[in-house]
């Protein structure tokens, strides 16, 4: 998982980021839900900030949290 990700990952669903660095859905949608960040797999980074007032580089930022035990 890298710390600058490419752009357009506001475009990506939370699926299709893990999957393109081997990451685990189930463990970051859990990791966000301890963070109060609602996320399911098919929804884009996007629309899981703008539900919870971040952009798509915060929850990014949220998934490195989770990543690194955060």
């Amino acid at each position: 998982f890298i710390s600058n990700p490419k752009s357009g990952i506001g475009k990506k669903t939370l699926a299709d980021l893990c999957g393109e660095y081997n990451l685990d859905v189930k463990l970051i949608i859990e990791g966000l839900a301890a963070k109060g960040i609602k996320a399911e797999a098919d929804q884009k980074l996007k629309d899981i900030g703008e539900a919870h007032e971040k952009t798509p580089m915060g929850i990014y930022e949220l998934m490195v949290e989770v990543l690194s035990g955060k």
